[in-house]
C-alpha cells in the first residue's frame, strides 16, 4: 500500500473510439496504487465524429479538427470532474493530469514525421484547475524516435523484477510488447494489429462493434492461403524500434494484399478466424524472434484479453511460457494505459526523464507539454 500522498490522474482514449479510460493513482518512487478507474462512453455525437475523422480516406477540415479538440476537452473535463466528485477529499491533492488525447494520425516515418492527438488539454486545465500534461509523443519523434509505444517505460517501472524475465503484451487496437529482462534491460515495440482488424471486419459483417469472446471467429475456419499473404509484409521483419497504427493495419491493408473479390468470395466467419490467427501469430512471432528465456512469464492487458479465442491461441502457441493477466501483478488489465499516463504525468511534473524504447538516438527523454 502506498502511504505517501502523491496523487495523479491519467486519461486514455484508444483506437476503439468507444470512450475514455480514466484512472486516479497514488504514486511514490517505487510503487503505484490505483484509487479508482472507470471508462466513460463517448456520446454518440463524438463517437460518430471520431469515426469519420479517423477514416482512411476522410476529407477533414481545420474547422472539424478544432471542433473535436474542444468537444473532447469538454468531455474529458466532465469525466474528470465526475471522478473527483467521488473523491472530494483528494480534489486539492491531485498534482497533475496526464492525458493522451485521441490519435487522429500516427505517421512517424514520413519525410515530415508526426503523431497527431486531439483532446483539449487547455480546456481540461481550465475546467478542473489542475495542471494538465499532454502531447507525450512529439518530443520523441522530434529527436528521431517512433513516438510509440510509450507504455514500455511504465511497464519497466511497475512490473520489472531483478531476478525474473517478464513479457508484457498490451492488446489494444494495435498490439505492443515489452520485454523486461532481469538484468534491467528493456525492449518494447508494436507487433502489428491487435483488435483493429478483428473489430473492423466484425462490425462490417455483424450487428456489433466487436466479436464478444471471439465466438464469431470460433465459428469459422482459417484460410491458410489468405493468412500467408497477410503475414508476408516488411513490417514483420523490420527490426525495432518500430511502431504502427490503424493508418496501416486496416481493412484496406487486406484488400490491397488480396483484392476485394477474393475476400468477399469467402465466408465472413472464415475471414474472422483468419484475422484472429493473423493477430496471434504476429504477436507470437515477435516474441519468438527475440532471445528470451523460454520459461519467461507473459502478462496480457488491454481489450484483447476479453477475446477468449485469442487468449487460447496465444497460450497454445507460446508454450511452455505461461500466459497470465497483469492482474497477477496488481494492475487492472483494462486500465494499464490510463494508469501509465498518470505515471507519465508524475514523471513530467517531477522533471524526470522517461526511459524510451522507441528511439535509436536517445534512451531517456523528458516527455509532455504542460498546461497550467
Amino acid at each position: 500500500m502506498v502511504k505517501k500522498e502523491n496523487y495523479y490522474l491519467g486519461l486514455m482514449s484508444g483506437t476503439s473510439r468507444d470512450g475514455v479510460d480514466i484512472a486516479l493513482t497514488n504514486i511514490k518512487d517505487d510503487a503505484i496504487e490505483t484509487i479508482d478507474a472507470f471508462t466513460a462512453a463517448y456520446p454518440e455525437e463524438i463517437a460518430i465524429l471520431l469515426e469519420r475523422l479517423c477514416g482512411l480516406n476522410a476529407k477533414i477540415t481545420l474547422k472539424e479538427i478544432a471542433e473535436v479538440e474542444c468537444k473532447l476537452g469538454e468531455f474529458f473535463s466532465v469525466t474528470t470532474l465526475e471522478l473527483l466528485k467521488k473523491h472530494k477529499n483528494l480534489r486539492n491533492k491531485i498534482k497533475a493530469i496526464g492525458t493522451h488525447g485521441h490519435t487522429l494520425y500516427h505517421l512517424p516515418n514520413k519525410p515530415f514525421p508526426y503523431s497527431l492527438q486531439v483532446g483539449g488539454a487547455s480546456i481540461i486545465n481550465a475546467r478542473t484547475g489542475i495542471k494538465t500534461i499532454c502531447d507525450f509523443r512529439s518530443t520523441d519523434i522530434a529527436y528521431g524516435g517512433e513516438g510509440a509505444p510509450l507504455v514500455p517505460a511504465f511497464h519497466q517501472w511497475a512490473f520489472s523484477e531483478q531476478k525474473i524475465n517478464r513479457i508484457i503484451v498490451n492488446i489494444g487496437g494495435i498490439a505492443n510488447i515489452t520485454i523486461l529482462h532481469s538484468r534491467d534491460e528493456i525492449l518494447g515495440f508494436d507487433t502489428g494489429p491487435g483488435n483493429c482488424l478483428l473489430d473492423e471486419w466484425y462490425e462490417r459483417n455483424q450487428n456489433g462493434k466487436f466479436d464478444s469472446k471471439g465466438k464469431y471467429a470460433a465459428s469459422g475456419q482459417v484460410i491458410n492461403e489468405i493468412l500467408s499473404v497477410l503475414l508476408d509484409d516488411d513490417y514483420f521483419t523490420k527490426k525495432p524500434p518500430k511502431s504502427t497504427a490503424r493508418e496501416f493495419f486496416n481493412l484496406d491493408y487486406m484488400y490491397r494484399k488480396l483484392g476485394k473479390k477474393k475476400i468477399f468470395s469467402e465466408k465472413p466467419e472464415d475471414i474472422q478466424a483468419t484475422l484472429l490467427n493473423f493477430t496471434a501469430i504476429t504477436i507470437v512471432n515477435s516474441i519468438k524472434s527475440l532471445s528470451i528465456d523460454p520459461y519467461s512469464s507473459i502478462y496480457l492487458c488491454g481489450g484483447g484479453l476479453k477475446n477468449d479465442q485469442l487468449v487460447n491461441l496465444l497460450e497454445n502457441m507460446l508454450k511452455p511460457k505461461t500466459v497470465n493477466s497483469t492482474n497477477d501483478l496488481g494492475c487492472n488489465p483494462d486500465y494499464v494505459e490510463a494508469i501509465a499516463f498518470s505515471w507519465l504525468a508524475y514523471m513530467r511534473f517531477s522533471g524526470r526523464p522517461v526511459r524510451v524504447t522507441t528511439n535509436p538516438n536517445h534512451t531517456e527523454l523528458i516527455l509532455g507539454a504542460v498546461y497550467g
